[in-house]
């Protein structure tokens, strides 16, 4: 005969069921929480984002960037396969990216290029990872749009380009000098004529070395070379470009006459000075024999 339990075993079976019960709608509390944490942050994210199957590549969910950034709507997208949608630019681009998912199961930041409803392509840093659902294999995808900053790049390489070869080829000596406080202007580089003007046989004869060292001790109004070449550079790297004429020193020790335009340029996010060199000396040696033929007279 079966014996019944007594009222105090009856009262710690129904405080183990209230327990278990309580816990289990901890855990299902907790497991909604986390599901409306997950929904809010995938459907509001800035980066483009998208729900896959494995099996087929069915659209199971995309999120608002997604179809802001590509000019879809979710009824076009979802339900529908990924290559049928025409959403990879190059295919060898994405059999490459399943190809390292199904070694790894996880790539992260791939630069691919992407079209958008019109056709336009667009190129993205692809994350994407496997992950379960309902028991089958999934994919979840994460896209940061990157097209903007790779013109900028491009644009900017080609600027870079021009500004070189434009540098290079310039009819004057053209120079960049790094400015510090401590050791005033340096040369950071200079064209071919620099060194036809300094009458220098390497590059390395210029660079590194300070404006002055090519320069005699004072200029013709008496000021010591250094000291002036300070007060230029200063007022160029305040803001104030600098024109006027100076007196330098070849190798040779000869002595010639220029004119010097200097600026302040910015590159990758530094100031730098740029001077423009002009020889002169030919025009001077005419402006002094015509002064010297006119006080003759």
């Amino acid at each position: 005969m079966t014996q019944k339990p007594t009222y105090g075993e009856l009262e710690q079976r129904v405080m183990e069921l209230e327990k278990k019960s309580l816990e289990h709608k901890q855990v299902e509390e907790a497991l909604r929480e986390s599901e409306e944490k997950f929904a809010k942050a995938f459907h509001s994210g800035p980066n483009l984002m998208a729900i896959t199957k494995m099996s087929d590549g069915c659209i199971v969910e995309v999120n608002d960037s997604f179809l802001k950034a590509l000019g879809h709507n979710r009824e076009e997208l979802v339900g529908r396969n990924t290559i049928d949608m025409d959403l990879w630019a190059e295919q060898e681009e994405r059999q490459k990216f399943i190809k390292e998912l199904q070694e790894s199961g996880q790539v992260l930041n791939v630069e691919v290029q992407i079209k958008t409803k019109l056709g336009k392509k667009r190129i993205v840093l692809l994350s994407g990872e496997v992950i379960s659902l309902n028991g089958e294999p999934h994919l979840i995808t994460i896209a940061s749009d990157i097209t903007e900053r790779k013109m900028a790049e491009e644009a900017l390489r080609e600027s870079e380009e021009k500004y070189k070869s434009l540098f290079q080829y310039a009819n004057d000596a053209t120079f960049i000098m790094d400015v510090s406080e401590e050791y005033g202007a340096r040369f950071l580089d200079c064209n071919e004529n620099s060194l036809t003007l300094f009458g220098v046989d390497h590059r390395d004869q210029i660079i590194g070395q300070p404006p002055e060292k090519f320069s005699p001790p004072t200029q013709p109004d008496g000021q010591s070379s250094e000291e002036k070449a300070r007060e230029l550079t200063l007022a160029t790297m305040e803001g104030y470009p600098q024109y006027f004429e100076w007196e330098h020193r070849r190798g040779d020790g000869t002595h010639f006459w220029v004119e010097v335009n200097l600026n302040r340029i910015e590159l990758a996010g530094q100031f730098f000075m740029q001077a423009v060199v002009r020889d002169i000396t030919e025009r001077k040696r005419i402006e002094k024999a015509l002064q010297k033929a006119y006080d003759e007279l």
